[in-house]
């Protein structure tokens, strides 16, 4: 049973799909321009030291955090074995871990599954931010799609701002 944490309003019947949009438009303006604008500066760092677009975009991809990207960057530009920089970009990214523990155990029970494994890599701070101040006005069963609809469309911008940069 979910408890409604506006008693005072009508119960809001929403579907996952209209949990998922909802989550798209929240991040979308604001939120999304500034993380394009964050991407953006990430590809023109890269680009101005010569590292191919492709590759940049790439990192965008894999590492998707500003800060550890950063640091891959630097460390690969300076020549650092690649266990340093994996080691040195994994604890830039520790805080992750308290983004995690906070905001997924809010999920519905049966959205908390493996299918997180792969979820959690469209977690950043944009979209847990978003998520965090949202989920307590939704039931359980539809914080997932919210997140998704969230996370996607930062993604979504990520890439483009990155290769673009």
């Amino acid at each position: 049973m979910d408890i409604d944490p506006h008693p005072d309003r009508p119960a809001r019947r929403t579907t996952r799909h209209e949990a998922f949009r909802a989550g798209f438009r929240r991040a979308a303006g604001a939120p999304a321009a500034v993380l394009f604008a964050g991407m953006l500066g990430f590809g023109a760092l890269g680009r101005s030291h010569g590292l191919d677009p492709w590759l940049v975009t790439l990192c965008s991809l894999l590492v998707y955090a500003i800060p550890g990207q950063l640091v891959l960057v630097e460390m690969v530009l300076g020549g650092a074995s690649w266990l340093t920089t994996a080691l040195a970009v994994t604890l830039t990214s520790g805080r992750f871990v308290t983004m995690v523990v906070t905001l997924f155990p809010q999920l519905h029970r049966r959205d908390r599954n493996r299918a997180l494994y792969g979820w959690v890599h469209f977690l950043a701070m944009t979209p847990w931010a978003i998520s965090m101040r949202e989920f307590q006005s939704l039931p359980p069963r539809h914080r997932r799609s919210f997140y998704a609809g969230a996370s996607l469309t930062c993604m979504a911008v990520a890439l483009p701002g990155t290769w673009i940069g």
